[in-house]
């Protein structure tokens, strides 16, 4: 996959959801102008005018923090056409320094390396098996053929 097509799809995404957010601030204002014409029948005072005034302000906040989010992702949008521009022709499946040093301008960060997901046991930690259940070898249980996979080197 290129780094172009991975921008291009993040760009997509953004846009997704920027459009989804507009959708929703969209039915909160919807719903915020059913809540004020019902507001408006109700007589000052009255428990359903209170609950139809406290209904229409939520509509109404929540319609202003979905336009937030789309004007965010629009943003964020606009950096990844602007990204786009910078990651050239790279592929992601061929590691060069190029291609390195275009991923470190586009994604601001240090791609992190050598991670492994085997981690040592901690020194005073040990597997308590519950009960019922069969209790923990000290070795791993290999086939013969298999052993050299999982030897450990001291």
């Amino acid at each position: 996959m290129k780094v172009v097509e991975a921008v291009e799809h993040m760009r997509k995404t953004h846009a997704g959801l920027a459009g989804g957010h507009r959708a929703n601030a969209m039915f909160h204002r919807g719903m915020s102008k059913c809540h004020g014409a019902a507001m408006g029948k109700a007589v000052a005072g009255d428990p359903q005018h209170t609950f139809h005034k406290e209904a229409k302000q939520m509509h109404d906040d929540a319609a202003s923090d979905q336009d937030q989010r789309a004007a965010y992702h629009d943003d964020m949008g606009e950096k990844c056409e602007q990204a786009k521009k910078v990651a050239g022709d790279a592929d992601l499946s061929k590691g060069s320094s190029e291609l390195l040093r275009r991923l470190e301008i586009v994604e601001g960060t240090i791609i992190p390396t050598k991670i492994t997901a085997l981690t040592p046991t901690a020194p005073g930690v040990r597997a308590v098996p519950r009960a019922g259940q069969r209790a923990f070898a000290d070795k791993p249980v290999v086939a013969t053929q298999f052993s050299k996979l999982v030897e450990i080197e001291e």
